[in-house]
This record gives structure tokens, C-alpha cells and sequence, in this order.
């Protein structure tokens, strides 16, 4: 007896925004930047 059970909860099936598509909706804050670049840093002194 063959079934098949493969996607059986799959409703939709939508494309995922481009990273440049989600920064121009959603932009970012300058703190928000400074944080990154200084997080970057911190685990960039902690790796090398």
C-alpha cells in the first residue's frame, strides 16, 4: 500500500523577500547600525 505524506500541512508556498527588498522597507536606525558594526567588532577581536 503506497501513501503519500509528503506536504500534507503545506497550505501555500510564497517567495521570500530579497535582502534588499526588506532594507528598503524596513531601514535602519542609526544606532541600530552602530551596534551591528560594534558587535561585528567585539566577536571579530574575539575570534582572532
Amino acid at each position: 500500500m503506497l501513501t503519500t505524506t509528503d506536504d500534507l500541512r503545506v497550505t501555500e508556498i510564497r517567495a521570500l523577500s530579497t535582502p534588499d527588498e526588506v532594507m528598503r522597507e524596513i531601514p535602519r536606525s542609526l544606532t541600530a547600525t552602530r551596534t551591528v558594526a560594534a558587535s561585528r567588532n567585539a566577536i571579530h577581536s574575539i575570534l582572532t
